[in-house]
């Protein structure tokens, strides 16, 4: 009886003070899932490019049910020098024929060059873009649009590069924009409505390296949580910071916790107090892992999980004619349920296709099923996703072939690919019927 007591005493002062102060700390208490998400084989074109180099490969998806909104920077012309940023949305939760015509975001803009767009949908039911334009005099320039691109309002201007531009939308009526500019990452916000505008923008962290592929989601309580990448290459790190009004920023915390590679391409989604970031974990082209980590109280100093986790196995590479990096994307659905979908190409390889992991809160990863094994004989790559969830349904885009005929499998044209679950009833997740190709 004295060793078994003496046993658990010292077992209990070798656990690592954060884990214990994560165990000790308050987290939520898992409701029963319903069912398990079945994703369908099948999938839908959102985008006819119709060009020979068709799209910037980075489209973005935002859901809030039943609304879902797609956009994507597509070539304007057969000029490849030449995007604009284009949106296609759904007011039926993604159903085959339910989707609107594409629309140009910016018609009216003079012809330039679209890096990245992104897209937030309100609790109206309406879409947000934020987009980089390669101006060239001055040389970028970060875009503002909302509701059915009726007007196009100016962020910012300079002769620094605006990469990674993301959005989101409080519950409070309030756009939040964040973007990487040279090596700083920089945030703005406005209220809804054509009557506010743009102030200036707020220098999260101001970095003598570079800061890149910046991430943002808003909690229900309006506060601001981004992460990004920062470091020289082969030493980067992911970094966390959160503010309530937007001025005052929480001092910027390390995520990711391995010191040999780099920390790049970090998502985050939040879901009460809960904190959610996946990033890739890069070693060489040919060696990357999506790691995982998660805050059970907004972010706090303490509240972290005590390491990260690797949740897509083995190494995985990319290729870097598309993205040299693994891009994970991160949703959390209404039961708590984690969704992380990647690119990857396996050893032994050709082309990368999309994977898919998931967990409950307190649960094990289950990893990882590729979505797109299927489209693997048009000897393209599968690439750059990104998933979102409206309630208990997922909502998953990405770059890949488009299918023959008419176009060129051999090509070097992208589609945008879309697919979905659906639950229907008490325990039931079923696929939508799409075209199979």
């Amino acid at each position: 009886m004295v060793c078994i007591l003496f046993g658990s005493v010292l077992a209990a002062f070798l656990v690592p003070l954060a884990a214990r102060a994560w165990l000790a700390s308050p987290r939520l208490v898992e409701a029963p899932l319903k069912a398990s998400v079945t994703w369908d084989a099948k999938w839908q074109v959102i985008s006819q490019n119709g060009y020979t180099d068709g799209m910037h490969p980075y489209p973005a998806v935002a859901v809030v049910s039943p609304t879902v909104c797609i956009a994507w920077s597509r070539q304007v012309g057969d000029n490849v020098e030449y995007y604009d940023p284009y949106y296609r949305s759904s007011p039926q939760n993604g159903d085959p024929g339910q989707w609107g015509d594409q629309v140009d975001i910016q018609p009216a803009l003079s012809i330039t060059e679209t890096t990245r767009v992104d897209v937030a949908v309100d609790d109206n039911y309406k879409p947000h873009f934020v987009w980089s334009e390669y101006t060239r005099t001055p040389s970028y320039t970060l875009y503002y649009s909302y509701t059915n691109a009726t007007s196009v309002e100016k962020i910012t201007e300079t002769n620094d590069k605006l990469l990674s531009p993301a959005i989101a939308v409080s519950d409070d009526d309030k756009v939040h924009v964040v973007w990487s500019q040279e090596s700083s990452i920089q945030y703005n916000s406005k209220d809804i409505g054509p009557s506010t505008s743009w102030g200036s923008s707020t220098d999260i962290t101001s970095s003598a390296v570079m800061a890149i592929h910046s991430d943002i989601a808003v909690d229900s309580a309006g506060t601001a949580h981004v992460v990004w990448s920062e470091g020289d290459i082969g030493s980067a790190d992911i970094f966390y910071a959160n503010s309530s009004d937007g001025s005052v920023w929480s001092t910027p915390f390390e995520v990711s916790d391995d010191v040999s590679n780099d920390g790049r391409k970090p998502a985050i989604a939040v879901s009460g107090n809960n904190v959610y970031v996946a990033w890739c974990e890069f070693e060489s082209l040919s060696k990357q892992w999506v790691r995982f980590r998660q805050s059970n109280n907004k972010g706090a100093s303490g509240s972290w999980s005590p390491y990260s986790e690797n949740i897509s196995g083995g190494p995985l590479g990319a290729h870097a004619d598309v993205s040299t990096y693994l891009c994970p994307a991160i949703a959390v659905d209404s039961n708590e349920k984690i969704h992380v979908a990647f690119n990857g190409l396996v050893s032994g390889g050709t082309y990368e296709d999309i994977y898919y992991a998931s967990k409950t809160q307190i649960g094990s990863w289950l990893c990882c099923r590729n979505l797109t094994s299927n489209v693997i004989g048009l000897h393209r790559n599968n690439t750059t996703p990104d998933i979102a969830a409206g309630g208990e349904d997922v909502h998953l885009v990405w770059a890949g072939p488009p299918p023959p005929p008419p176009f060129d499998p051999e090509g070097n044209d992208y589609e945008v690919l879309y697919k979905r679950t659906v639950t229907l009833g008490e325990g039931v997740y079923l696929p939508i019927i799409m075209k199979s190709y």
